[in-house]
């Protein structure tokens, strides 16, 4: 599982601001060129008199740089940098990333969440019976939010998506009169609310008994890609640096993202991360 998983990490390392204060003796210019750099570092600092806010960000963005010594740099050598266009830059990637992992929220009012919290069975089991507090209409007119008093169902948290699964809704003589997808399971304090979509028959009404079921399969591609996850930042600690820190993550079935600062990592500590995950 760690293997396949490692393969579908996307990481981008930042370099912190103190990273070339920890290497007496060297010149950032110096350390900066040694790494093959040498045609962004002439045009960056043969420019006159600003340095683009677009070469600016190819070194952030690219290769680790932080502005801040950027600036230091430029400012030795009488230069200034074009910060509206890098800001602007920056701007545009976040925004992207923003859309990347896009999350839908359900959007409900606080006054539709008077009910009890949410008895969550979810560490000890995939199937449960429960009971419909409150049925919501959601965002999109073909979905629902469903409040129900109990749930197996893991809502999304710390960067790990929701589960997904079937919610059934059983008539007196328990044939089945609906059937519903949960295509998403979020949080509002201790309240989970399952966004759903009909698949047949009817939507479930407040009061009624329901049985729900967690997909299986993809809880357990979560998991494994949760596990990922400290995995990485124990291996990070050993390879790399007790300083090395997350900064954020992704944890899906399809795959993970591991956000981390640090120095930029060298080859063969790539390799060695590698490495320790898989084994």
């Amino acid at each position: 599982m760690a293997t396949q998983a490692i393969g579908k990490i996307r990481v981008k390392t930042r370099t912190r601001d103190d990273f070339f204060t920890r290497i007496e003796g060297a010149d950032p210019i110096e350390i900066f060129a040694e790494k093959d750099n040498s045609a962004l570092f002439d045009k960056l600092f043969k420019a006159r008199p600003a340095i683009s806010g677009k070469h600016a960000f190819e070194l952030y963005d690219t290769y680790g740089f932080p502005l801040d010594l950027t600036e230091l740099i430029a400012r030795e050598r009488g230069l200034e940098v074009d910060k509206n266009t890098f800001n602007f830059l920056m701007d545009e990637q976040r925004e992207r990333a923003r859309k990347a992992q896009k999350k839908e929220e359900i959007s409900v009012e606080e006054d539709e969440l008077k009910v009890e919290p949410t008895k969550f069975l979810g560490y000890d089991f995939l199937e449960a019976e429960a009971v419909v507090e409150t049925v919501l209409p959601g965002k999109k007119r073909d979905e629902l939010n469903i409040l129900l008093d109990r749930t197996p169902f893991y809502a999304e948290m710390g960067g790990q998506v929701g589960d997904q699964g079937l919610l059934h809704v059983p008539g007196h003589d328990w044939t089945e009169v609906g059937q519903l997808r949960v295509i998403d399971t979020q949080k509002r304090g201790d309240i989970f609310l399952h966004r759903a979509k009909i698949v047949e028959g009817r939507a479930p009404e407040p009061g009624e008994a329901v049985r729900i079921s967690v997909d299986a399969d993809r809880r357990k591609l979560i998991q494994g890609h949760h596990t990922v996850t400290h995995l990485l930042h124990w291996v990070l600690h050993e390879v790399v640096s007790r300083d090395a820190s997350q900064k954020g993550s992704y944890v899906g079935p399809d795959k993970l993202t591991f956000d981390f600062s640090s120095a930029p990592l060298t080859p063969e500590q790539k390799h060695n991360v590698e490495k320790l995950v898989n084994e």
